[in-house]
């Protein structure tokens, strides 16, 4: 007797997830010019939870690292409130060299939602595969 075992869902193997890694790397290094870029800045605390989600988005950038949604998701949401604070400055401000940030910002938030859209076609169910043709095709 052979049965046949029900379909599970399968973890996507990990070399599936090497664009999510390579994204997390273009992330980190979009950050680290915007750190070194901000310097005294950082001090602030609303810059702190930026610096945890860059030290947490490193274990991302390693082979083998399975990617979360979770931190993608944070990162997306931080980006995003970065970019509303920063593209608010005008040009004639004594801030107007900090609009270049909001480019940045706007580039984190490309990656980021490339980094989740990877992710969702990675934990996409694989087509059903049928063991008989379909009805319609008997004909």
């Amino acid at each position: 007797m052979n049965h046949s075992a029900p379909s599970q869902a399968v973890v996507p193997p990990l070399a599936s997830a090497e664009p999510a890694r390579v994204l997390a790397l273009a992330q980190q290094v979009k950050d680290t010019v915007t750190i070194v870029c901000m310097n005294l800045m950082l001090l602030v605390p609303i810059a702190w939870p930026g610096l945890v989600l860059y030290g947490l988005r490193w274990r991302l950038t390693r082979r083998g690292a399975r990617p979360s949604r979770v931190l993608w998701s944070l990162t997306l949401i931080h980006e995003l409130l970065c970019f509303w604070l920063f593209a608010d400055i005008k040009p004639d401000s004594d801030m107007a060299g900090m609009g270049l940030f909001a480019i940045s910002y706007v580039l984190g938030t490309l990656l980021s939602i490339g980094a989740l859209l990877t992710l969702m076609s990675l934990a996409a169910p694989a087509p059903a595969a049928y063991s008989t043709p379909p009805a319609d095709a008997a004909d």
